[in-house]
């Protein structure tokens, strides 16, 4: 799972729904909510949240375990 950071470093400000190049990152999930993706970061205030990024508008919030949101790789190792 990605970190937060880098997570947020595929995000592009010039695009909305989704918030990120759809050519390089196909197949964006939405749920009822926006496109929630999970990072492997910890809230450090509240160890028992995660940091996710909503991928409509690239907005980075914390929700804790057991949501079903969905999961990016963005790494090539």
């Amino acid at each position: 799972m990605p970190s937060i950071v880098e997570l947020h470093s595929i995000v592009e400000p010039q695009c909305a729904n989704p918030a990120l190049d759809a050519t390089v990152f196909p197949g964006v999930t939405h749920f009822e909510e926006g496109a929630p993706y999970w990072s492997d970061t910890h809230f450090e205030e509240m160890p028992s949240l995660i940091y996710f990024i909503d991928f409509v508008d690239g907005a980075v919030d914390a929700h804790s375990e057991g949501f079903a949101l969905a999961v990016r790789l963005v790494r090539d190792e």
